[in-house]
């Protein structure tokens, strides 16, 4: 062996299990995902260092965390593919994916993240209280908009709105996410 490749096999054992689980974190646990973003990242390395010494590390996570943002663009670049039986009429459509709020300017790969958990915890909800918040919030429709469309009582909308609301709120703090003061949640449905 030449001492580069003696540099080279201590840095994979060296980096290869903590900036897998980053990018394991990063895809929310997709361990296929993580899998090949950590083998892209060694190959840009090698393709960059081949003759050189290894990269340090802080390198070896910026370029991780990179092909993560691109892996992450990608997928929203494309259609989404479900099968019928997995349809959720709360996947976001294109439009809604390409309009840009007034959100504060965080790091986009950010958003993504937090849109994942949140479209995770929101499909955790019973669907009457999913379809509600989806006619509500994606769809912007009134409470009485709701109430014709569900064929319920405008009472019975601002309920299942209210329960379904605290239990997104409950799921998300016991993944981490500390809820936002009124003043900065946004929009309340129209009357």
């Amino acid at each position: 062996m030449t001492g580069a490749s003696i540099g080279w096999r201590a840095a994979w054992e060296a980096n290869v299990r903590p900036i897998y689980d980053f990018l394991l974190r990063l895809n929310l646990g997709d361990r296929q995902a993580a899998e090949d973003q950590l083998q892209e990242t060694f190959l840009r390395a090698w393709r960059r260092f081949r003759d050189d010494a290894a990269p340090e590390r802080p390198w070896l996570f910026t370029v991780a965390r990179n092909i993560a943002i691109d892996a992450g663009r990608a997928r929203r670049a494309r259609p989404h593919e479900v099968a019928i039986d997995e349809f959720s009429p709360l996947e976001p459509r294109r439009d809604e994916l390409d309009r840009r709020d007034d959100f504060d300017r965080r790091d986009e790969f950010d958003r993504f993240v937090e849109s994942q958990v949140v479209r995770a915890a929101v499909r955790s909800l019973r669907p009457h209280h999913r379809e509600t918040i989806y006619q509500l919030y994606y769809r912007d429709r009134t409470i009485a908009e709701t109430a014709h469309e569900l064929g319920i009582p405008a009472g019975t909308v601002k309920s299942r709105m209210s329960d379904g609301l605290t239990q997104l709120g409950r799921t998300l703090q016991k993944q981490g996410y500390v809820a936002r003061p009124a003043a900065a949640r946004g929009r309340r449905p129209r009357r």
